[in-house]
């Protein structure tokens, strides 16, 4: 488990889930890698009480060692240097722990981030890898008596049960420059509507960490942002049991060596992730930030053909298994690049789009429903949103419901208003410095439903055979059902059978919801017309009804919306996506 140490406290949040990306950092061997080496292996020296008056030679993997004298800083480094001097030859095997790659957390909110402005959803954390370390060390010295005493010390500390021992490190590593000039971006957009009049040096400050720090050469010249840590509890402990080999003597330079290794294991910091919106204060960030977040094929749409055998082990795929976590009907998003997620839903609705929505000069108009973009509802459904508006604001008063999110969270269903224009307003002014997204969501349990919903359904057939064949697959294939779409008004015994199959139960009074009952004969059969009785939804039978209930309540509540409520504005656009295995979101 990582720990480090960082002296700022706050509360971290989880945000919606929006775009990310991740950058591998430029050669950590010399910022994070090197520097770790040399401080556990001057702890390792206290630790065994090795004499620290000795020349450390570490070629690294670049196998080049400086030469004594040519760093500025190696004030002794002129004088001679004999075989006879005590010297460490230090040879490091690093590398990945496979075990622990499962583990990694990449696109993830593990870390503590190094910025993070938590209004804006923006931030910026380390990801780290497991990385094993093996230090193989030669220690030469002139004294037979220091080799010797110290393989009695460590025969003692092993004794003790001191040859695990805990160490802490430091080291500092560049931020990558993309990463810096997105967040000046963000801020100009903060700074362009709504601002807070503060400079970028003011913002960075005051939302950095205290781990972010700035390089430079001896000159102060150079500078460049980056974050500084202090790793902890990092677990090391020699490889031998009780004591090393016994030491060698070189009798042409009259020395001993002894050798052993060390071993540890530390948080390696590889890359940043960077977690940022797609819109600040009521804009859009610059084209360069959002055209790559749609380019992956979405596995939905493409399709598969399996022979009998391979079709079975394709369960356990990945794409499978990341599929049973989404809805089975995707719905439409608008920008299709806006992922954005809800944080809460009304129950009992399914949701048909969503849609980011920028507010209007009058910071009332949200979003008009005729417009799109690439999508279009329904011209049947649109026409009966119209007369339908006063009610699809308000939850369970309309088999439509349309609600509008603040940041991640619905906003009051009395603070806004669908007009008969189709134009999506809020009563109150709103806020640009927040973000605001609409959901066009439709009612699939018709038991929530007040009655007057279906009474005004039924005044329009053709919708209604659209409407409710898109929640309830027995009546979407039923040809007696869809036979409805022409008539000029449906009856009310039909109705009735209708709502059977749609609840399993029957209607009651004309505000309540319905009332579910044990058996499926029809209370007032009796009064329908001769013949109706045998004849119409007369196959779908009480079994059918519950097996097809059985089955719903085992997958996530879905609506088939492609193509029926909402689809794209020409047919030839959206076959075309289907066929190459594109998103129709895209």
């Amino acid at each position: 488990m990582l720990s480090i140490e960082d002296p700022v406290n706050r509360d971290y949040k989880k945000g919606s889930i929006m775009p990310s990306v991740s950058l591998t950092l430029p050669d950590i061997e010399q910022s994070v890698a090197r520097p770790i080496i040399f401080s556990i292996l001057d702890q390792v020296f206290e630790i065994t009480q090795l004499s620290k008056e000795t020349h450390i030679y570490y070629a690294g993997k670049r196998n080049v060692i400086q030469s004594p004298g040519t760093s500025i800083d190696d004030v002794n480094g002129k004088d001679a240097r004999f075989s006879s001097d005590r010297y460490t030859f230090i040879d490091v095997d690093e590398k990945y722990a496979i075990d622990a790659v499962q583990e990694t957390f990449v696109h993830a909110f593990e870390h503590r981030p190094v910025f993070e402005d938590q209004k804006l959803k923006l931030s910026l954390r380390p990801i780290y890898t497991t990385s094993d370390v093996v230090i193989n060390i030669r220690y030469r010295s002139p004294s037979e008596t220091e080799v010797k005493r110290w393989m009695a010390e460590m025969l003692l500390k092993t004794a003790r049960g001191r040859d695990i021992s805990l160490h802490d490190v430091k080291y500092t590593y560049p931020l990558p420059y993309p990463f810096v000039g997105l967040i000046e971006d963000i801020w100009s957009l903060r700074e362009k509507v709504e601002g807070y009049n503060e400079s970028f040096k003011d913002y960075f400050e005051k939302h950095a960490s205290d781990r972010l720090t700035i390089l430079a050469n001896r000159a102060g010249e150079m500078r460049h942002l980056a974050i500084s840590e202090k790793q902890t509890r990092i677990q090391g402990f020699f490889d031998f049991v009780g004591v090393p080999e016994s030491p060698t003597r070189d009798d042409a330079s009259g020395t001993w060596e002894l050798s052993f290794s060390y071993k540890f294991s530390y948080q390696r910091p590889d890359a940043i992730y960077l977690h940022y919106p797609i819109s600040v204060h009521n804009q859009l960030l610059p084209e360069k930030y959002l055209n790559y977040i749609h380019t992956e094929p979405d596995p939905y749409f493409q399709n598969k053909y399996y022979s009998k055998s391979y079709e079975a082990l394709s369960l356990f795929e990945g794409d499978h298994i990341a599929m049973a976590t989404r809805e089975p009907y995707p719905y439409i998003t608008l920008p299709s690049f806006d992922d954005f997620k809800m944080e809460t839903t009304a129950p009992g609705t399914a949701t048909v789009l969503t849609a980011l929505c920028f507010v209007e000069d009058d910071k009332h108009t949200l979003m008009d429903l005729k417009e799109l973009g690439d999508y279009e509802i329904d011209s049947e459904i649109l026409n009966f949103l119209k007369t339908e508006s006063p009610y699809t604001t308000k939850l369970f008063h309309s088999f439509f419901y349309i609600s509008v999110y603040r940041d991640e969270f619905p906003i009051n269903d009395i603070e806004i208003e669908l007009t008969s224009d189709l134009i999506l307003r809020s009563k109150k002014p709103l806020d640009l410095r927040r973000v605001y997204h609409v959901r066009v969501s439709m009612l699939i349990e018709i038991g929530m439903a007040i009655q007057p919903a279906l009474d005004r359904l039924s005044l329009y057939p053709s919708t209604l055979v659209k409407v409710l064949g898109a929640i309830n697959e027995l009546l979407k294939i039923d040809p007696d059902f869809n036979s409805l779409a022409h008539k000029k008004h449906i009856e009310k015994w039909e109705l009735e059978a209708i709502y059977r199959v749609l609840s399993g139960g029957t209607r009651t009074n004309g505000f309540g919801p319905s009332s579910p009952i044990p058996t499926f004969p029809y209370d007032n059969i009796d009064a329908w017309p001769n013949g109706h009785r045998k004849r119409f939804l007369d196959h779908i039978n009480e079994s059918v009804v519950r097996e097809y209930f059985q089955a719903k309540r085992r997958i996530r509540p879905s609506i088939q919306v492609t193509g029926v409520i909402v689809h794209p504005r020409t047919t030839e656009q959206y076959a075309d996506k289907i066929n190459t295995g594109q998103s129709v979101n895209a």
